[in-house]
């Protein structure tokens, strides 16, 4: 028997704020990068800098930036789902999972009911950063999971049924999901314009 994961992922939860904010911290992070290139430094100290200057920016925006998304396992010997994941409400980390009791769409959001330590709590994903019928195909997908074998969710969703694409791996069946447009795309094309843009800044402000 293989172990069944279902990983989904969703786009811009707060599209107006995630972009303002992706763009202001790239700006800011092309701010640090100019001024540490213009210390002075011996060039190893430069690179070191520079290097902790990304890392630094891509723990934040890992860690307060992500997209709402998260995974839900059934063990390859049966039993209980288990969730982990970024919602609108809080966080399980995938060293941390819960048991998934139930999922449901509500209206414009994806609510799932889990169980940890004895104690109950509801975590809630809202639009966009799934849209409505994402949000049905991956409840179906959920309430299928506790009793579909492995074979039978693969034969179903192995051309991408409802956008979720089955994928065989060794003692696992992957379930992925993408909400489009995928995050990630999204932030490269927000990145690429703030550069252009800071770009044509100092081609103006050059001295002629």
């Amino acid at each position: 028997m293989r172990r069944t994961l279902l990983v989904a992922e969703g786009t811009l939860d707060r599209p107006l704020v995630n972009v303002a904010t992706t763009a202001a911290g790239f700006s800011v992070t092309l701010l640090l990068g100019f001024g540490i290139l213009h210390l002075g430094l011996p060039g190893w100290v430069t690179l070191l800098a520079l290097a902790a200057l990304l890392i630094g920016v891509a723990w934040l925006k890992g860690r307060y930036g992500a997209p709402r998304s998260f995974r839900v396992e059934k063990p390859a010997v049966g039993g209980a789902l288990r969730i982990t994941g970024r919602f609108d409400n809080g966080e399980l980390p995938h060293n941390a999972p819960a048991e998934l009791l139930h999922a449901r769409r509500e209206g414009d959001s994806l609510l799932f009911l889990t169980r940890h330590a004895d104690s109950e709590r509801t975590f809630h994903i809202r639009k966009p950063a799934f849209s409505q019928p994402a949000m049905d195909a991956l409840q179906t997908l959920m309430d299928e999971m506790p009793e579909a074998t492995p074979d039978a969710l693969e034969t179903r969703y192995k051309k991408g049924h409802n956008g979720i694409k089955a994928y065989d791996a060794r003692k696992l069946l992957l379930l992925r999901f993408t909400q489009k447009p995928g995050h990630v795309p999204v932030t490269l094309v927000i990145v690429s314009v703030t550069l252009l843009f800071w770009l044509a800044v100092l081609a103006v402000a050059a001295p002629a």
